[in-house]
C-alpha cells in the first residue's frame, strides 16, 4: 500500500540526522516521543508494527502503564501536526502502519545512490563513483535518528552509522583510484580517530600515506593498530591487513596505484566551446508589505554600498525583522547588481539542526551562476575555486539569510570587488567584523510608534484608530517585536467585531503571551519557536544561565545577582552571558548589568519550569533573595554617590523581588528587603513607593504573625508619614498603615 500521489508530492522524511518530517518545504514541529515513534514506523515503512513492538521499541523495561493509550495519543498528535495528511499513519490490526513512497525517505535515497556509486566503481568509472558518493553523503545532517530515543533507536542508529562509514570508505577508494591520495590523508586521520579499531579505514590510510611518499607513517599506522588490537581485544590484525603491511615494508609496486590523470588540451583545430549563456539569477523572494520604520538602517545600507563595503551583517534578536529589512533593501538595490541577486536560506537556527553546510550551498551557488550540474567539481575545494572564479568579475548581490556562525559561510564569500554579501543572523558575527572587516547593522525591536504603525497596516488603520489605547497596550505586550505583532494581527484579523484589539489584549494578559502568539498549524512561526531556536543554539552552560533569569520577575538583573543565584564564578558566567548576548537573547546595559524583553523572560521561565527541578529552582531563588538582602544591607557602607547609583540601578529588580516573595515565598524576604531599603526609598523614590512597600511588608507580617516584622514595617510607615508632613505631600496611605 502506498501513499496517494498528492501526499507523496508534498512530504519527505529524514532519519539521516534529526528525525524530521517536511510538508512541502516546511518542517513539522516534533517533540522527542514523536520522533521516536516516527523512527520506528519509518524504519518499518509500509509494514504494520504491532502496539506491543512499538511499546518495547519506545520504552525500556518495565513498560509504562497504559503504553497502548500513550502510543495512540502520540499517533493522534503526529496526524494532527502533519495535517492535512491525517491518513499518513494508518491504524491496522494489530498496530500502526506508516505509508510512504520509496524516495520520500532520505535513507532510501542514500542507499540507492550508494548502490549507483558501487556499480560505477565496479565498472571502472571512479569519477562517477566519487560524484555519487558525494551526493549520498551530502544527505546526512548529523547523527542518525537524532532527537529519537529508545532501545530500537539505539540499535538502528548504530546500523545507519555503519552505512555512512562504508560510504565514506567507498568514497576514499574512488579518490585513490583517481590518484588523489594526498587530499585524503587529513580526512582519513579523522576517520581513524573516530573508529580506532576499524581495519578497513586503517588500510586505506596506510595506502594513502604510502602513495604520498610517507612509508614510515604508513608503517606507524599498522603498528599502533596492532598494539590496540592486542591490548584491548587480544587479537592480531587480519591476514589482509598484515599482507598490506608486508607490501608497504617491501615497497611493492602494486601499491603505487594509477598515474595521476592527465588534462588534455583542446586541439587548435577544435577550439574550446564558448560557455553557454545562462539566465541572470533573480532569486529575491517577495518583500513583505508589513514593513515599517528602519529608515536609518536603509540609509546606512545605501551608504555602505556607495563606499564599496563588500560584506554587511544585519544582526538582531529572533523575530525583529532582519530578513524583512534585508529583502526590502535588496529589492531597491537590485539594479546596482546587473549580474544577479542570489539568496540562500542557511537555516542556521533551524530547530531541527538542519543548517545548510558549504557542501550543500556551494553547488547551489554554482548552478545559480549557470554551471551545469554535471560540471560541478566533485570536491568542496574544487567547487569553491570554480565559484570564486565565476564571480570574480561580476556584480552580484548575495543574501545569506539566517546564518549561525562565520564558519558556515566562509567558503561562500565572493572575492570579487563588484559583489556585496548581505548576511542576516541572530549572532553578532563578531569574527566577521573583526577579521573580514564586515560592517554590522543591529536590527532591534521597533520603536512604539512604528509598532503601532505595523498594526495599522496589518489590521487596518480604522480599527487601530478606534482602539488607540488597546493598540498601544498590545504593542507593548508584544515587546514591539515585528514577528509578535504580525502574529497578534493575524488573530485580530479573524475577529471582525468591534473591540477585537482589546479582546486580544485581554487574552494575552490572562492566558500568557507566548501561548497566544502562535498560529494553529504553523508552529514554526510562533514567537516561542523563534526564541527556542536561539536558546537551543547556546552551549549547555549558557542555557543554564539563561534559564535563571526566570527565577524572579524583572527585565534586567545585576551580573553579581545572577552569579549568586547560580553559585558560579564570574569568569564562567561572563562566557555564558556573552553567548546569550551574541544571539540577542540578552543584552549588556552596562559592565555589571544585563537586560531582556518581557517575552524573553516568559520564555526563560517556561524553560526553567520544564528543565529544572522544584528543589533546584527554590534553592537558586533563595540564593538570589539572600544576595539582594545582603547587598541592600552592605550598601550603607558605600559612599553616598555609590550607594545611590547602586539603588537606582537595582530598584526595579528589587521591587519585583519584594512582590514575588510576598506572593510566593519565602515571605520573610519581602519585609526584610523593605526594611533594608527604607532609607533609599525615603530619599530616592516617591513617597507612594515607600507606602506601597510598607503595605506589602505589613501584609506579610500580619499573615505570618511576625511581631518583629510588623514593628519594622510600622516604623517604615512612620517615616513615610513624617516625610509627608515635611514635604506637604499626601500622606493618607501612611495614615491607613498606622491605623
Amino acid at each position: 500500500m502506498t501513499v496517494d500521489s498528492e501526499v507523496g508530492t508534498d512530504i519527505e522524511f529524514q532519519v539521516l540526522g534529526p528525525v524530521q518530517v517536511r510538508v512541502g518545504s516546511a518542517p513539522v514541529v516534533l517533540r522527542g516521543k514523536h520522533r521516536s515513534l516516527l523512527a520506528v514506523l519509518l524504519l518499518n515503512g509500509n509494514h504494520v508494527v504491532s502496539v506491543d513492538r512499538l511499546a518495547e521499541a519506545l520504552w525500556d523495561l518495565p513498560l509504562p502503564g497504559n503504553a497502548a493509550g500513550r502510543i495512540r495519543t502520540l499517533v493522534s498528535e503526529i496526524r494532527r501536526r502533519c495535517d492535512p495528511l491525517g491518513d499518513l499513519v494508518v491504524t491496522q490490526t494489530p498496530g500502526y502502519l506508516l505509508r510512504y513512497e520509496r524516495g520520500r525517505l532520505d535513507l532510501d535515497r542514500f542507499v540507492d545512490t550508494v548502490q549507483l556509486a558501487q556499480e560505477a566503481a565496479a565498472a571502472g568509472r571512479p569519477q562517477t563513483a566519487l560524484a555519487r558518493y558525494d551526493e549520498a553523503l551530502a544527505m546526512w545532517g548529523g547523527a542518525p535518528l537524532g532527537g529519537a530515543k529508545g532501545p530500537f533507536v539505539a540499535a538502528h542508529a548504530a546500523r545507519l552509522e555503519e552505512l555512512r562509514i562504508q560510504a565514506q570508505e567507498g568514497r576514499v577508494e574512488a579518490m585513490l583510484a583517481l590518484g588523489r591520495h594526498g587530499e585524503l590523508i587529513a580526512d582519513l586521520g579523522r576517520l581513524v580517530a573516530e573508529q580506532p579499531l576499524r581495519e578497513r579505514t586503517h588500510a586505506l590510510l596506510m595506502t594513502a600515506l604510502y602513495r604520498d611518499g610517507q612509508r614510515g607513517k604508513a608503517l606507524a599506522v599498522f603498528r599502533d593498530l596492532r598494539l590496540q588490537l592486542t591490548a584491548e581485544l587480544g587479537v592480531e590484525p587480519t591476514a589482509q591487513l598484515q599482507s598490506l603491511h608486508q607490501q608497504v615494508l617491501a615497497g611493492d609496486a602494486a601499491l603505487d596505484g594509477p598515474p595521476p590523470p592527465v588534462e588534455v588540451a583542446p586541439s587548435p583545430a577544435e577550439p574550446a566551446p564558448e560557455p553557454a549563456a545562462y539566465p541572470v539569477p533573480r532569486q529575491l523572494p517577495i518583500a513583505t508589505t508589513l514593513f515599517v520604520g528602519r529608515q536609518a538602517h536603509l540609509r546606512r545600507l545605501d551608504s555602505l554600498l556607495e563606499r564599496g563595503r563588500p560584506l554587511v551583517v544585519v544582526s538582531g534578536p529572533a523575530g525583529a525583522g532582519k530578513t524583512a529589512l534585508a529583502l526590502r533593501w535588496a529589492h531597491t538595490a537590485a539594479g546596482r547588481f546587473p549580474d544577479g541577486q542570489i539568496l540562500l536560506d542557511m537555516r542556521g537556527f533551524d530547530d531541527h539542526g538542519h543548517a545548510m553546510t558549504p557542501r550543500e550551498a556551494v553547488p547551489l551557488l554554482l548552478q545559480a551562476l549557470g554551471c551545469r550540474r554535471d560540471a560541478v567539481p566533485p570536491t568542496l575545494a574544487g567547487q569553491v575555486a570554480l565559484y570564486r572564479t565565476m564571480v570574480a568579475d561580476r556584480r552580484i548581490l548575495l543574501v545569506l539569510d539566517d546564518v549561525a556562525h562565520a564558519r558556515q559561510i566562509h567558503d561562500l564569500l565572493p572575492g570579487g570587488p563588484g559583489c556585496l554579501t548581505l548576511i542576516t543572523s541572530r549572532s553578532r558575527m563578531s569574527s566577521l567584523t573583526a577579521m573580514a572587516g564586515a560592517a554590522r547593522i543591529t536590527c532591534d525591536v521597533l520603536d512604539p510608534d512604528s509598532a503601532v504603525d505595523l498594526l495599522s497596516r496589518a489590521v487596518g488603520a480604522q480599527r487601530v484608530a478606534a482602539e488607540p489605547d488597546a493598540a498601544a497596550r498590545l504593542a507593548g505586550l508584544c515587546d514591539h517585536l515585528p514577528l509578535a505583532l504580525c502574529l497578534a494581527a493575524a488573530h485580530i484579523d479573524e475577529d471582525t467585531a468591534d473591540g477585537a484589539i482589546g479582546r486580544f489584549v485581554d487574552r494575552m494578559t490572562a492566558g500568557g503571551r507566548l501561548v497566544q502568539l502562535r498560529l494553529d498549524g504553523d508552529e514554526n512561526s510562533a514567537v516561542r519557536a523563534a526564541l527556542d531556536a536561539s536558546y537551543q543554539a547556546l552551549p549547555a552552560a549558557a542555557r543554564t544561565v539563561f534559564r535563571s533569569i526566570g527565577l524572579l520577575p524583572s527585565t534586567g538583573r545585576a551580573v553579581a545577582a545572577i552569579a549568586a543565584a547560580l553559585a558560579v564564578d564570574r569568569a564562567g558566567l561572563e562566557d555564558a552571558l556573552g553567548a546569550a548576548a551574541r544571539v540577542h537573547l540578552l543584552k549588556r546595559t552596562g559592565p555589571e548589568r544585563v537586560a531582556w524583553h518581557d517575552l524573553v523572560h516568559e520564555f526563560a521561565t517556561e524553560r526553567l519550569l520544564e528543565e529544572e527541578s522544584a528543589e533546584a529552582r527554590e534553592a537558586a531563588r533563595i540564593r538570589l533573595l539572600e544576595h539582594y538582602l545582603r547587598s541592600a544591607r552592605e550598601a550603607a557602607g558605600r559612599t553616598p554617590a555609590e550607594a545611590a547609583a547602586w539603588f537606582d540601578a537595582t530598584w526595579g529588580e528589587m521591587a519585583a523581588a519584594i512582590k514575588h516573595a510576598a506572593a510566593h515565598g519565602p515571605r520573610r524576604y519581602a519585609w526584610q528587603l523593605v526594611d533594608a531599603l527604607r532609607d533609599f526609598l525615603l530619599h530616592r523614590r516617591p513617597l507612594s513607593d515607600l507606602a506601597r512597600m510598607a503595605e506589602i511588608g505589613l501584609a506579610v507580617a500580619d499573615a505570618e504573625g511576625d511581631l518583629v516584622a510588623r514593628a519594622a514595617m510600622r516604623a517604615t510607615a512612620l517615616e513615610c508619614l513624617d516625610r509627608s508632613h515635611t514635604t506637604g505631600a499626601d500622606h493618607d496611605a501612611a495614615k491607613v498603615l498606622l491605623a
